[in-house]
Order: structure tokens, then C-alpha cells, then sequence
């Protein structure tokens, strides 16, 4: 299943403020996201994702590291808020009355 340019694009605007502004590689943003997102979605090694954007292993692994942080420290917030007790109750009413049971 492959990511919609718009999806792709509201990661990248939330997390760019968090990805390093130099560096020596010089990978830019969009590079940094397509990485990571390969890496998360096929498990290629470090290696094969090297070979394929032609930077070192050590850089792959500087950027997942990274990306990874911006992305959860970004997102987790706007797409996994703590739960609290009215959203567990409203969450078991809609279960109830989708169900019939408690």
C-alpha cells in the first residue's frame, strides 16, 4: 500500500521544524521522511537502504533515528492522546450501542 502525497506532506510540515537544520550529509527533509518510511514499511536493513539512497549505514541510521523521534514527539499527541476517563466512557457507550454489549 503506498502513502498519498497529501499524507506524505502533512508528516513532513509537522515534523520538519524537529529535523536537524545542517549537517554534514546535507539529506534534505522530504529525503530524511522517505527513508524512515521506507524503512518502517518494507524492514529493509540499514545496508539495502544505504546501497538504495547512497549514503553510508551510519547515516541511515542517524536519519531513522532521528525521523523516528520527530515523528512520534510530533504526532503522538494529535494521533494517540492519553486517554482520559470521559473518553473511555464515551468510547464504551459507542461500543454498547454498536454492539448490544457492555
Amino acid at each position: 500500500m503506498r502513502m498519498n502525497k497529501t499524507a506524505f506532506f502533512y508528516i513532513l510540515r509537522k515534523i520538519r521544524p524537529r529535523l536537524p537544520k545542517k549537517q554534514k550529509t546535507n539529506i534534505i527533509p522530504e529525503h530524511r521522511l522517505m527513508l524512515t518510511l521506507r524503512f518502517l514499511s518494507t524492514g529493509l536493513s540499514f545496508r539495502a537502504l544505504a546501497y538504495s539512497f547512497r549514503i553510508s549505514n551510519q547515516t541511515v541510521a542517524v536519519i531513522i533515528y532521528q525521523t523516528c523521534e520527530a515523528i512520534w514527539d510530533t504526532l503522538k499527541n494529535i494521533h494517540m492522546p492519553s486517554p482520559t476517563v470521559q473518553r473511555f466512557k464515551q468510547t464504551a457507550e459507542e461500543f454498547e450501542r454498536q454492539c448490544g454489549f457492555p
